[in-house]
């Protein structure tokens, strides 16, 4: 009867052995964290601190930028170096996050991972909460043109003028293209025109010559005269 009783204490004692050591370890980590700030304007960065405390023989993370920070939005992050005192580690690290939203009071908290053999362990910080200052106080529901508080301002104000960049370079890809097209068309026919043109210049200007030497030479008949027409005709 006594080992049967034993038997069935032992699970549960086992148990209790087993959350107790569980809650040692958890003990033996801690996790701050806090605002930098009171107040907080929409639109604008606030820091958001993230302590840890833990034996230097466990690997500890923090939360990167792609982790979710909402209602915050992640802007930055600062990481400090680890520090070490008798066997006891300190990391830390300030999160700059923005918030677009309108509530009065927006909080946060967020988490530390354990790396383990197999998998991780979460530690989840303490959450704290930051007030979001008010902009616009006692904005009225509805508000008729005429009692707008609309300022006047009829003085001219000289502007600079400023060049139509965009329409030069639609105007000059037109051009570059019709050029091209125009080009692959009739590219052998301007060629060939312009290479006529020369040959063309190139033999009147021999047809001058040549008449020049000719002219010489019935002229006053000579040995050199006629050898240099004979040159210019070959």
């Amino acid at each position: 009867m006594m080992e049967l009783r034993c038997r069935k204490i032992f699970p549960v004692v086992l148990f209790l052995l087993l959350c107790g050591l569980a809650k040692v370890n958890a003990q033996d980590i801690l996790v701050r964290s806090g605002f930098l700030m009171d107040s907080l304007r929409v639109g604008d960065q606030t820091g958001f601190f993230l302590v840890t405390e833990y034996p230097s023989t466990l690997n500890m993370l923090f939360p990167d930028s792609t982790y979710n920070f909402a209602p915050f939005e992640y802007e930055k992050k600062k990481y400090f170096p680890t520090k070490t005192i008798a066997g006891r580690s300190y990391d830390s690290v300030v999160y700059y996050l923005s918030i677009f939203e309108v509530d009065p009071l927006q909080s946060l908290s967020l988490p530390v991972y354990q790396l383990n053999l197999m998998d991780c362990t979460t530690y989840i910080s303490t959450r704290d909460t930051i007030l979001l200052a008010e902009l616009v106080r006692n904005l009225p529901d509805t508000l008729s043109a005429q009692n707008l508080p609309l300022k006047v301002n009829t003085a001219y104000q000289n502007v600079l003028y400023i060049f139509n960049y965009p329409v030069l370079l639609s105007i000059l890809a037109v051009l570059l293209v019709l050029t091209a097209t125009v080009w692959l068309a009739f590219g052998k026919k301007i060629r060939k025109h312009f290479r006529m043109k020369r040959m063309q210049k190139a033999h009147q200007k021999f047809l001058e010559g040549y008449a020049q030497q000719i002219e010489k030479v019935s002229v006053a008949f000579s040995a050199i005269t006629t050898e240099n027409a004979l040159s210019q005709w070959k």
